[in-house]
């Protein structure tokens, strides 16, 4: 029953990142990982599927601390370590379970340090004032989050694709929200908005946290959100 169940969420992260990841080698090797993991876990090989399970998501974390927090990879992680945490149980033989015991403790701990997205179920309060200073056509402006909603991104991250198309079907000139370049290739961003129809300013503000993260000012307070259901909320339809 605890193979089944481990089993499950390293399929379910093959599955998730095959769907929600980015086209890329890097994807493609987690993929495959994850659906080894699984195999590993059929055959009865727990501790392998510890160790691969724990060097995916540790290499995860360290790609992510080069180019910046990923929503879509930061839930591929929580996927492969509740397989890491349940495959290390089911575990035979009192070292197999020390071994995997200590692995997926370092795991789960790294997590944790690391954290998901915050305000991925609601809104939330983060480190955002409600001036955002930016680059814009090569001199520095103040975008002021009360009059409209800013939303930073990465041209990488599959999360932003899905945030920007939806906010871009809804207001293509951006005259109600303002995507603002976080993380990635400039280029590759403004080529990523535009072929997407989007037709209004692009800015760039280099940010090395969780994106797509929209910040926002109401009331005097400065409230921000990683779900493209709340941003939806918050940006209106343009007529």
């Amino acid at each position: 029953m605890q193979g089944l169940i481990s089993g499950s969420f390293f399929v379910a992260a093959s599955i998730f990142l095959a769907v929600r990841g980015s086209p890329d080698v890097v994807t493609a090797g987690a993929v495959l990982g994850s659906a080894l993991c699984a195999g590993f876990v059929s055959s009865k090989q727990h501790l392998k599927a510890v160790l691969l399970g724990t060097v995916l998501v540790a290499v995860s974390l360290v790609l992510q601390s080069i180019a910046g927090r990923c929503t879509t990879c930061i839930q591929a992680d929580m996927l492969l370590a509740a397989g890491v945490v349940t495959s290390s149980v089911a575990a035979g033989g009192h070292r197999f379970r020390v071994v995997s015991g200590v692995l997926a403790a370092v795991l789960v701990a790294a997590l944790m340090f690391w954290g998901p997205a915050p305000g991925q179920g609601g809104f939330s309060q983060e480190t955002f004032g409600r001036y955002i200073a930016v680059e814009q056509g090569g001199k520095t402006v103040k975008l002021d989050t009360a009059l409209k909603p800013v939303l930073l991104f990465s041209p990488e991250c599959p999360a932003c694709r899905d945030a920007l198309k939806q906010l871009i079907g809804r207001d293509p000139a951006g005259k109600g929200w303002q995507p603002v370049i976080a993380q990635g290739d400039p280029a590759e961003a403004e080529r990523t908005l535009k072929g997407m129809g989007y037709t209004g300013e692009i800015s760039l503000f280099r940010w090395r946290g969780p994106v797509p993260v929209m910040v926002w000012t109401e009331d005097g307070r400065t409230w921000s959100t990683h779900s493209v259901r709340e941003m939806l909320e918050v940006v209106p339809v343009e007529p």
